[in-house]
């Protein structure tokens, strides 16, 4: 009796663990899955600073013309 209660007890608590097993991967996939989201969003942001930058240079450019006609 003492032996099937204690592989009662054992059996209960490797699904426990088989559970929380199975729990940690779910949340070590979705933790993957946004640091991967976070990645992209990097990468929009530095080619939206570099759009920006290119046009920052021609306004630059366009102001030094307008100030060469003006003065």
């Amino acid at each position: 009796e003492q032996t099937a209660s204690a592989m009662e007890t054992l059996t209960i608590a490797v699904k426990d663990n088989a559970n929380n097993a199975r729990l940690a991967t779910d949340l070590a996939a979705e933790a993957a899955r946004l640091a991967s989201d976070g990645g992209h969003a990097v990468e929009r942001a530095v080619t939206t600073m570099e759009s920006i930058k290119a046009s920052s240079r021609k306004i630059v450019e366009i102001i030094g013309v307008i100030d060469g006609i003006s003065f």
